[in-house]
């Protein structure tokens, strides 16, 4: 690229001074000019507006999560979600999921599961795999059986586990089979 290319290319990217800028504009060269016309093109389609793509819901908070973001004294194999961080996804009217890890090489998942009052997860069968919750806030009705903070069960495979409900709102931690397929997770 000679020289009066490169000014051309340099006037069409804008990064001459203005007292550069108003002395080559004013020129009467007719190369200069159709190379800088050139350059302009050429540029144009760089300059041209770009769709903003958005990314699936959880991919900031994994990235942050994997980046290490308030947990740089952590080392390598220790993964931790910030109470706040997160993405709540909706299981059925009035009941949340968010995962905190999922194990690919078991297919479980560690998951919070938020209830509130009023709202029921319907009676269900554990076939192949158990659940192991504990109340983290609030409480959980497990069938007429009602459970507070720290309070523990296990559903077993094979078993029915009763309806699950909640008189105030409440909060589960789950270990159990993966159910966040098409949903974001954090771990």
């Amino acid at each position: 690229m000679d020289e009066k290319e490169q000014i051309a290319a340099e006037l069409a990217l804008g990064p001459l001074s203005d007292k550069e800028t108003t002395r080559l504009t004013g020129s009467d060269d007719t190369d200069f000019a159709a190379l800088r016309t050139t350059w302009e093109q050429s540029l144009a389609e760089l300059a041209a507006p770009i769709s903003a793509d958005v990314p699936p819901t959880g991919v900031w908070t994994n990235i942050e999560r994997r980046l290490g973001e308030n947990n740089t004294a952590l080392p390598h194999g220790i993964e931790a979600v910030p109470q706040g961080k997160g993405d709540w996804w909706r299981l059925a009217d009035g009941v949340d999921v968010k995962s905190l890890y999922v194990d690919e090489e078991e297919d479980t998942e560690s998951f919070l599961l938020r209830i509130q009052s009023g709202y029921v997860v319907e009676q269900h069968v554990h076939e192949g795999f158990t659940d192991e919750c504990i109340v983290v806030d609030g409480d959980i009705m497990v069938g007429d059986v009602k459970f507070g903070i720290g309070d523990f069960h296990v559903a077993k495979s094979g078993s029915i586990h009763p309806p699950l409900s909640s008189e105030g709102g409440g909060i589960l931690f789950v270990r159990s089979k993966r159910v966040t397929f098409d949903q974001p997770h954090t771990g």
